[in-house]
């Protein structure tokens, strides 16, 4: 199995150890800089689209873990879900819902919501796919 994580919180580096360690392939991209607004912040959306279309299709991505609320979160799963590749967002337990429109958009779209923890990453992707032979 291939794992896209997007986003750069600091529990993503752990994830991805632990989804390797369990022979899964893992991709990571990170935040870049906030867009300025308006145009800026559509033409880095249109940019990310493009960009995360080719990581999920060459080679297929099995699962997208998505760390963040930025553009290219968004990017990430508006095109899996066009895909019809798995989602799951990160979110602590205790934190604020952050009600921007990223947010909203990833929360709607997203098929789960995990822990960011690798437990919780692992768990879903064992209890969700098998694994590629």
């Amino acid at each position: 199995m291939r794992v896209l994580i997007v986003g750069d919180r600091p529990e993503t580096a752990a994830i991805g150890s632990a989804l390797e360690a369990e022979g899964a392939a893992v991709a990571h991209r990170g935040d870049g800089p906030p867009p300025a607004g308006g145009a800026d912040e559509i033409a880095v959306i249109a940019h990310e689209l493009r960009e995360i279309e080719r990581a999920l299709v060459n080679p297929g991505a099995g699962a997208v873990v998505v760390a963040s609320h930025s553009p290219g979160a968004l990017a990430a799963v508006i095109v899996a879900t066009k895909l019809g590749t798995p989602v799951a967002r990160l979110c602590p337990p205790d934190s604020g819902a952050d009600e921007g429109v990223n947010s909203r958009l990833i929360r709607q779209l997203a098929e789960t919501t995990l822990a960011p923890n690798a437990s919780a990453v692992l768990e879903w992707v064992r209890a969700s796919y098998a694994p590629e032979r």
